[in-house]
């Protein structure tokens, strides 16, 4: 017995010591990916969904559904909430720089192949939450049926030993049609209000947004007023993709004889020859027509072909004696003659000769040099004397 005792004492205390070493080895482990980021992200994606302003779940995460079906043109708003992880005590690391991308896989956008939403969130602080919203559009023209929406995250971890640094998730949105939908399209008028111009156009469109082909669709275009009683019957496919999902009607319409004020046009559309599915208004406005006068044209100056020897001074004349003689004083081109004065030659110059006006200069010179000569042969007979 007391070996039994000692035995069952000991094997209780071995458990004991395996359950101390297995709680501290999870423990230590939790620490050390939690340190190192092995093999997870610290970032936690989780959405709150709208559709056409209506609640449509909120803190969805991975694989969940939207819980409110969307329809053709309806308004999908995700609000993506970003949340840090990491622990602001014993991690404080940020979350920086985070890309994300929404995109609505097989749901084209105007050509596209998808349709592709951006945002972006700088920081995230440890245990912070950050949102970033987006809003889809459905188009009009649309598939029933369920489409997935990926919402990625790329972001840069400031914890150096971060092995992940992305998260993703992904949800369902359904897309529902009605059963039988045919709709007004388009109805406008190319011109709305006629003044002076009287003619324009109304632009009519019905488009089938049903699940059921229409076999008998029926456009109306009516107005008392103007006359105008339009009933097409046609068929529409169900495939909004198609040529024949849709038929088109323009009516020309001529405001000559109308007096002003404003005619009412009824569009209606049918389904089944008379099962009306919708109704649109449109009003034609005429104006009375009120024609600025135009403006004086400036007057050109009229141009006078003076004539010489009509006995008148005119443009470019400077006299007219009424006749076209020269020498009268006004010439034959009614031109003033100058007079001519009679020419006086003019007396010739007499000339002086040399003599006169040099001979006394010369004979003074000629006095001195003989005086001068004389002089010399004096003192050279003198000289040779001696």
């Amino acid at each position: 017995m007391v070996k039994y005792f000692f035995y069952s004492g000991c094997y209780k205390m071995k458990i004991f010591k395996l359950l101390i070493l297995s709680i501290l080895s999870v423990f230590l482990i939790g620490l050390v990916n939690a340190e190192l980021g092995v093999n997870q992200t610290q970032l936690k994606l989780t959405v709150d969904a709208k559709v056409d302003g209506k609640s449509s779940g909120t803190d969805l995460s991975d694989q969940d559904e939207i819980t409110r079906d969307a329809n053709p043109e309806s308004s999908v708003k995700l609000t993506v909430n970003v949340e840090n992880l990491y622990d602001s005590d014993t991690q404080n690391y940020d979350l920086e720089d985070v890309a994300l991308t929404v995109t609505v896989i097989g749901i084209e956008d105007q050509g596209d192949d998808d349709i592709e939403l951006d945002g972006e969130i700088s920081r995230i602080r440890p245990e912070r939450t950050s949102k970033e919203s987006f809003t889809i559009n459905v188009p009009l023209l649309v598939d029933e049926g369920s489409y997935d929406i990926t919402i990625d995250a790329d972001f840069d971890d400031n914890n150096p030993n971060a092995t992940i640094d992305s998260a993703s998730m992904t949800l369902t949105l359904n897309v529902e049609k009605e059963k039988h939908n045919v709709i007004i399209s388009r109805a406008e008028l190319s011109k709305n209000n006629l003044g002076c111009s009287l003619q324009t156009t109304l632009n009519t469109q019905i488009m089938n947004l049903g699940q059921e082909e229409e076999e008998e669709a029926v456009l109306e275009i009516a107005s008392e007023e103007l006359k105008i009683n339009v009933k097409d019957t046609v068929d529409l496919t169900e495939d909004p993709f198609d040529d024949e999902n849709v038929y088109s009607k323009n009516v020309a319409i001529n405001a000559k004889d109308l007096k002003p004020g404003t005619y009412p046009i009824t569009i209606r559309a049918y389904r089944n020859t008379d099962n009306l599915e919708a109704t649109k208004n449109v009003e034609l406005v005429v104006a009375e027509c009120v024609e600025e006068p135009e403006e004086p044209k400036d007057k050109e100056p009229e141009i006078t072909v003076a004539v010489c020897g009509n006995g008148k001074v005119e443009a470019g004349e400077e006299c007219d004696d009424s006749n076209k003689a020269n020498g009268d004083g006004c010439s034959s081109l009614c031109d003033i003659e100058t007079p001519v004065s009679p020419v006086t030659p003019l007396p010739l110059e007499t000339g002086e000769n040399f003599w006169e006006k040099y001979g006394t200069t010369v004979m003074i010179i000629v006095g001195e040099l003989v005086f001068l000569l004389v002089i010399l042969v004096i003192i050279a007979v003198a000289l040779r004397k001696k």
